[in-house]
């Protein structure tokens, strides 16, 4: 059977987050996939040969669906407001939910916008349990949805690691500095451990700069390394002692597996979306405050050279190659 063409759709991909990440790899290692984006400008990240099509709004997008809809069979969408799409496309539309809590769910129209919009569509995808649960508790059983954990992209090999200073134990945090990251946390936690510990921050979001504020009024400016976007994210992990994510929720813990699948230990919160993802209670801080997460880094630093749990994570991490993902992508496409 033929694979089914496919048109990604998603708001923008010139900034450095999950979903526009997952969209990405996918176009670039499927060629019967493409990207439509409606905002922003070009791609953050390596496409390939894949195609990334531009148009400037949600009407343009939306046109653009429609006077091409015989070129794909179906059309793929990704958050708000790409979502939206699916009033129009109806049968050949997927959703694909990244979150187990949305902020503007607690709106009545969005409540029921979203009920109508979860029936018409064909299906919809959710990246975890707890993301399946929480659109059922805001709008009820969906029909035809599916859970379909995120896949890890393959990083590649290390050509030069961000530094090599020695004496140092860098603790690594890769997300977008926004909520519900908690990078705040993270820094407050420098304030119980010894000087030698150092944050590292890779990712672009509002908040940097209340952050940067945060580590210099504590004295801790020296402490924090800002990295801002980076593409080369295989030489972060590597100048890494271990890696960290402090969230208040999240969908699914992707950066966790790609430290995993370099073997590197990843402290994170008790939270839904992180569970799934971390594969050693050891490494699941319970109390997020900032005295907690800085004991729990203590302990994780002890494990970071544990050969027997490095084997755990790298397998762990294996069971979501892009290949697997695909091949339950492509089921749930002909369903």
């Amino acid at each position: 059977m033929a694979k089914k063409r496919v048109l990604q759709i998603v708001r923008r991909l010139d900034v450095p987050r999950g979903a526009e990440r997952l969209v990405a790899d996918l176009v670039r290692t499927q060629d019967n996939h493409d990207v439509l984006v409606f905002d922003g400008s070009g791609s953050f990240y390596d496409l390939g040969t894949g195609q990334l099509i531009q148009v400037q709004g949600f009407a343009q997008a939306l046109w653009y669906c429609l006077r091409n809809r015989h070129q794909y069979d179906l059309f793929h969408l990704h958050m708000v407001p790409a979502c939206y799409l699916a009033f129009f496309l109806r049968q050949r539309a997927i959703l694909h939910v990244h979150s187990a809590h949305y902020p503007r769910r607690k709106r009545h129209l969005v409540r029921l916008l979203d009920w109508g919009l979860h029936r018409i569509a064909r299906s919809t995808i959710t990246v975890s349990a707890e993301a399946s649960d929480g659109m059922r508790a805001f709008i009820g059983d969906v029909p035809r949805m599916y859970t379909l954990p995120n896949f890890v992209p393959e990083v590649a090999p290390v050509t030069k690691p961000i530094t090599t200073e020695t004496g140092i134990t860098r603790i690594l945090m890769v997300a977008s500095l926004d909520r519900p990251k908690r990078q705040d946390i993270l820094i407050k936690a420098l304030e119980y451990l010894p000087q030698y510990f150092v944050v590292t921050l890779a990712g672009v979001g509002a908040h940097e700069q209340s952050l940067r504020d945060l580590a210099k009024n504590l004295g801790l400016a020296d402490r924090v390394v800002f990295l801002g976007a980076v593409k080369d994210i295989a030489s972060a992990y590597a100048s890494a002692d271990i890696c960290a994510l402090i969230s208040d929720w999240e969908g699914f813990g992707l950066v966790v597996l790609e430290a995993a699948q370099l073997g590197k230990v990843t402290v994170v919160t008790d939270v839904p979306g992180l569970r799934e993802s971390c594969p050693d209670p050891r490494l699941i801080v319970q109390d997020p405050t900032p005295e907690a997460v800085a004991k729990k880094i203590v302990e994780t630093v002890e494990l970071k050279d544990d050969a027997a749990l490095s084997d755990v994570l790298k397998s762990h991490a294996a069971k979501h190659s892009i290949g697997n993902y695909v091949t339950q992508l492509d089921k749930l496409y002909d369903l």
